[in-house]
């Protein structure tokens, strides 16, 4: 007892030596005026070391997923050590306080008593950028955080999201957060190396790029954690450029070094060494802005032909002392791959030098669920090239972003849900250059073509669009189609490919087949009856006063039973937005239910938060919807789903119910089927997969669903979107 009576008293006398403020502890005036700038909210508290709350939206990587014993430990995190940074900074005694912490995880890594620096983390694993509107239309903010961290991209690369899609996203998360006058940090995903061979370490530096682009236009702090961690030792001079570059790529390795201990290799979650330099990094950006680099890039590019762009790359020595080093061009994510990725250049101070650089870009595949085939933003019309540099003394990776030349395309990406004969297709033809362009150009969408004559001013853009007649055959309701654009001016022809999916809308009580996804990606019809004798799947939803159904009836389907395994997925997706909303850019999540191949009732997951679109903020409990398997008197399976109307709270229909059945609905359905193989191995394999659409926009995003009218009127209005 004497003891920690010693130590109160201890502990007493020290924090009435600490100062109350942090003007204690000296600060240079462009630091404070770094602070007051990005953080000006949880500076404010940081002064008087009152409680600061950061919270944390992220991925896989905030989680700390790790392959070793590190795996979920947030006090090992980036973001754990930025709080602990700022706890010493501004004489914080108590460092950090996790909130929320996994179950088994102590709320601090260390027990110390004092003033704490509090820490929420709401990542989700798998996630992209569009599921932060989640988190920031629901519970983010319910605890009143002061400074929010921003962290997504990784995924949004791997699965193809257009970089359009990926800021919009994070400029709708920044909007919300400073609606409520939070600080934000944007942070740059860390690198990722997509396949063996330094050049393949360019996957995620185009979303890296377009974060910092968004930053600098919200005026909110970015850090690139990718650059920072690309930050290694130099290569000496005099080598052969590939083996150099090679080089530097095995020094980059140290971001996924495990040890012995884990024997299967990691490319994109970084070890906990560099999680702590990145908090360390995102610390230092803060107080002190980033680091310079001793190089300036730019580059431009420009078809050659169909499958080859030229680049040319300006390097600049932007410091005072000779360079000697080495260039290495990185694959633009899984678009376009360096020809001749490897110079190198000695430089004087302020002295450049050019390189001139050829890709070859992968073209349409065809194989149609290959995302390999997109060559160009479909509303962008810039490239951005990443690259490492090396020399003696440092070796990093900077972004160059060109416009092309000499014409680019932006397209008109948005949903046309008006459609009944007419197709048009919309897009603006961009020079960048400085001098005039002109040339021809034929756009065709499936089987039909069109085309004319352009001519663009230099630095200027025209709109065109071409009106295609639909006429979609007897049965169908749903189509994939390749839209091309081919251009030719100065004798070089080049083209700039998208994908156009048109959904017939349905109404209430009719019924349609889902499609097989494998053969609706490939062939790119789905029709509306399941073809004679062939295993399918239909849908048919209905209403009535108080619940909204959706039944699946199974035709000339074998159901797999397993004691471990559900026979049935069904992920329900239903954008219950209000009528303006239904549809356009936003987040809706998916009902999950699933159920054994035999008669009974089935299981439903929880809903998530914002599950019929991201102004729904309450949470709803999976005990209201039912599901039920059953035999039909034809031998057929039945699953029926019932969800109660008053769920769907912001719908006109529980708003205004004298309106009676009115608007629109969003929705779409993934249906898996279990299968087991000779050794009794379940899966659910592509090929017993069903869909209602598949546009290959993100599973979550409701602008890639059908349209469900409130009606029992019959409707030949359908919905296109180009993407």
């Amino acid at each position: 007892m004497k003891r920690i009576l010693v130590f109160l008293t201890i502990w007493v006398l020290g924090q009435a030596l600490l100062p109350k403020t942090a003007d204690a502890y000296p600060l240079t005036e462009a630091q404070e005026e770094r602070l007051r700038r990005f953080i000006p909210r949880s500076f404010a508290k940081l002064q008087n070391r009152e409680p600061v709350h950061i919270l944390v939206l992220g991925d896989s990587i905030s989680t700390m997923y790790s392959p070793d014993d590190a795996n979920g430990n947030w006090h090992l995190a980036y973001h754990r050590e930025f709080a602990f940074q700022l706890s010493r900074e501004f004489f914080y005694p108590g460092e950090v306080r996790l909130i929320n912490p996994p179950k088994g995880l102590p709320e601090k890594k260390n027990d110390l008593l004092g003033d704490e620096i509090l820490l929420e983390n709401r990542a989700i694993a798998g996630r992209c950028a569009i599921d932060a509107l989640q988190r920031v239309y629901t519970d983010a903010f319910v605890n009143d955080p002061d400074l929010v961290m921003i962290e997504y991209g990784i995924n949004d690369a791997m699965t193809e999201l257009t970089l359009d899609t990926y800021a919009a996203a994070l400029n709708s998360t920044i909007d919300e957060c400073q609606r409520y006058g939070l600080d934000v940090i944007v942070l740059g995903p860390n690198m990722v190396k997509q396949a063996p061979g330094p050049t393949e370490w360019g996957l995620v530096r185009s979303h890296a790029s377009v974060a910092r682009e968004v930053a600098r236009q919200q005026d909110v702090l970015f850090v690139d954690l990718g650059e920072a961690l690309a930050r290694v030792e130099g290569v000496s001079a005099g080598r052969d450029p590939q083996e150099a570059i090679e080089e530097v790529g095995k020094k980059m390795e140290w971001i996924f070094d495990y040890g012995s201990s884990v024997t299967a290799e990691e490319r994109i979650h970084p070890n906990r060494k560099a999680h702590e330099m990145m908090g360390q990094v995102i610390f230092e950006q803060l107080m002190n802005g980033e680091p310079p680099y001793p190089y300036g890039i730019v580059a431009k590019a420009s078809f050659k032909d169909e499958s080859t762009m030229e680049t040319t790359v300006t390097v600049k020595n932007t410091s005072d002392v000779v360079r000697k080093g080495y260039l290495g061009a990185l694959a633009v994510r899984r678009c376009l791959t360096p020809v001749n990725p490897y110079q190198s250049f000695e430089l004087k101070p302020g002295q450049s030098t050019s390189f001139e650089i050829s890709y070859l870009h992968r073209g349409r595949s065809e194989d149609r669920g290959n995302l390999d085939y997109f060559p160009l933003e479909p509303a962008d019309s810039r490239i951005r090239f990443p690259f490492i540099l090396a020399d003696e003394k440092q070796s990093c990776v900077l972004t160059a972003t060109s416009p092309v030349l000499p014409v680019g395309v932006i397209w008109q990406t948005g949903l046309d849900m008006t459609v009944t004969d007419k197709i048009r297709l919309t897009w603006r033809f961009v020079n960048p250059g400085k001098e005039p362009v002109e040339g021809t150009y034929r756009i065709s969408l499936g089987d039909s073509n069109a085309g004319g004559r352009f001519s663009i001013e230099p630095g200027g853009d025209r709109k065109f669009f071409a009106e295609f007649n639909f006429r979609p055959e007897p049965g169908m309701v749903r189509q994939r189609m390749p839209v091309d654009l081919n251009v030719e001016t100065a004798g070089r022809k080049f083209d700039f490919n998208r994908d156009m999916e048109v959904t017939k809308d349905l109404v209430l009580g009719e019924v349609v087949a889902l499609s097989q996804f494998e053969e609706y990606v490939n062939e790119g019809v789905g029709r509306q009856e399941v073809a004679p004798g062939k295993p399918g799947v239909t849908l048919r939803a209905d209403v009535d006063e108080k619940w909204m159904y959706y039944i699946f009836d199974f035709h000339n389907v074998d159901l797999v039973s397993s004691p471990d395994s559900s026979s049935i997925i069904a992920d329900i997706n239903i954008d219950a937005r209000d009528s303006a909303e239904c549809r356009q850019f936003g987040f809706v999540d998916k009902i999950r239910v699933a159920t054994n191949a035999e008669d009974g009732p089935g299981r439903v997951d929880n809903p998530q938060m914002a599950v019929f679109g991201n102004s729904y903020n309450y949470q709803i409990s999976a005990d209201g919807i039912a599901c039920v398997m059953q035999t039909m008197t034809d031998g057929n399976r039945r699953l029926s789903v019932r969800i109660p109307r008053a769920y769907f709270y912001r719908h006109s229909w529980v708003t205004d119910p004298a309106a009676g059945l009115n608007g629109i609905m969003g929705l779409n359905v993934n249906l898996s089927l279990l299968s087991v193989d000779a050794e009794g191995v379940s899966s659910y394999p592509p090929d017993k997969r069903f869909t209602l659409a598949a546009s290959d926009l993100y599973l979550r995003d409701p602008r890639g669903f059908i349209t469900l009218r409130l009606s029992r009127t019959p409707v030949e209005t359908w919905s296109a979107r180009l993407y």
